[in-house]
């Protein structure tokens, strides 16, 4: 046991000295302009390391359930893209532009809640990720992360209702001019805000990606039409504003090409089109689900042979 503890600390150290060495210096992308920000990129990038490294170590104790169930793999794959998206819109490259750019600003949050939320919320992680946790923690920490599961909550059609509701106030009260710029002069600030976006994005994928049945499906589909709608007012608002509003857009635009005002714009079309697309694309992908369960109930209605015996519904007794 002795050695198996001194592996997983050999591990920790190498894992987080390597992953460091891959990320720039702070000065070569933004982030030496100020002090706290170098401190928030060094924090943000040792969380996402330990992260990391629990799932990759939860997968190899669950190497077997790997091995046998392609699902499982998919899950995988969303958890990488989700993590990769995570340092891409907090450490690098992305960060490289932000200084002085709304539109850059706008494009990480847009990765946060858009990206790496979905990816991570199919992924599904806790499973691996209790499963990684070293043995001296014991049953705290694995309990942590079987509340955050909180799977009862993810069942009831009010959860969808919390979800969307607190997603949808994070994303206009954070685009709020005095908020927005007090997250440019504040690095604590700014942190809330990010943790904001991803967090409520992700409980907002969590509870509509979650199988519920034809009634969870269709209300789903209802929330994102909905999300389209008020972000795409968002999105619209900032993209037709007659002047400058976010103390991001600088002068320091000039040097691609745009104006104060430009950028600002071009910030407003990131969260109206592309932000709508992928709302959209959700949105039919779980019309696709909720119509396919609808025509394999309606299949066992009729009493046809071939309907698949997943299926729990009775045809009605004569």
């Amino acid at each position: 046991m002795g050695g198996m503890r001194l592996a997983q600390a050999v591990v920790f150290a190498a894992s987080l000295g390597t992953a460091w060495t891959l990320v720039p210096p702070a000065a070569a992308h933004g982030f030496g302009r100020e002090p706290d920000d170098v401190a928030l990129r060094d924090a943000t990038a040792i969380l996402l390391g330990l992260i990391g490294l629990v799932y990759l170590m939860g997968l190899i104790r669950r190497r077997g359930i790997l091995r046998r169930a392609m699902g499982v793999r998919w899950r995988v794959f969303g958890f990488v893209g989700g993590w990769l998206a995570l340092a891409a819109a907090m450490i690098w490259p992305l960060p490289l532009w932000d200084h002085g750019s709304f539109a850059a600003h706008m494009m990480e949050h847009e990765i946060l809640m858009l990206v790496a939320a979905p990816l991570f919320a199919a992924a599904r992680p806790w499973a691996v990720l209790r499963s990684g946790l070293p043995a001296t923690w014991g049953r705290r920490g694995r309990s942590l992360l079987r509340a955050l599961a909180v799977p009862q909550f993810r069942r009831s059609s009010m959860s969808s209702w919390i979800a969307f509701g607190a997603h949808a106030i994070a994303l206009w009260v954070w685009h709020a001019p005095g908020l927005f710029d007090a997250a440019l002069d504040s690095a604590v600030v700014h942190a809330l805000q990010h943790a904001c976006f991803f967090g409520t994005a992700f409980g907002f994928w969590w509870v509509l990606l979650a199988r519920r049945g034809s009634q969870g499906d269709g209300l789903a589909v209802g929330l994102l039409l909905l999300t389209v709608v008020h972000s795409g007012m968002l999105g619209a608002l900032i993209t037709f504003a007659p002047h400058v509003i976010y103390g991001a857009s600088t002068d320091e635009v000039r040097h691609w090409g745009l104006t104060p005002l430009d950028d600002q714009q071009l910030g407003g079309l990131i969260m109206w089109v592309p932000g709508g697309l992928i709302y959209t694309a959700a949105g039919l992908f779980i019309l696709g689900r909720w119509l396919k369960g609808v025509e394999m109930r309606a299949r066992v209605w009729r009493g046809v042979p071939d309907a698949p015996a997943s299926v729990k519904i009775k045809p009605p007794t004569r």
